[in-house]
């Protein structure tokens, strides 16, 4: 009965060793799946607003935004780069436009230079301000018309 009892436990433990290991694993893979870098995490009193960086080889954008998500406290939108200068490009843009005192011929200069560049590098959004995930956001009518030049 001690043999019994004793191989009863050895193969209860194996099996609380096992699942553990599998569980583990399983979220490693899900941290594995994604890789990205936080660029920007701008919190107001309501929401917030994350702009990430993420490999330009990634597959699943739309998956690692909606990962993303899950670590915002508030209503959050996200926007997603596959290169930094794009970034700072749309951070400098949100940044004149923003600013009572820019001259409109800046802007306008500023979409010549730099609108195809940047949507060509602004992934996908998502959120309570963008809606569905989107993606290459700016992609649209000013950018075939600005790429054909």
């Amino acid at each position: 009965m001690k043999k019994f009892l004793k191989i009863i436990g050895i193969i209860f433990l194996v099996i609380i060793v096992i699942s553990l290991l599998s569980g583990g694993s399983k979220k490693s893979d899900t941290a594995q799946k994604y890789k990205y870098e936080e660029l920007a995490r701008v919190e107001n009193k309501n929401d917030e607003s994350l702009s990430i960086l993420i490999n330009s080889d990634e597959t699943d954008p739309e998956g690692l935004a909606k990962e993303v998500q899950k670590t915002c406290n508030k209503q959050c939108n996200i926007s997603l780069f596959d290169d930094k200068k794009a970034y700072e490009l749309d951070a400098e843009y949100t940044k004149m436009t923003s600013n009572l005192d820019t001259n409109p011929n800046d802007v306008k200069k500023w979409k010549e230079d730099n609108y195809v560049f940047v949507g060509d590098h602004l992934v996908g959004q998502v959120g309570y301000s963008f809606g569905d995930y989107n993606d290459y956001p700016l992609r649209d009518w000013y950018y075939e018309e600005l790429k054909a030049k």
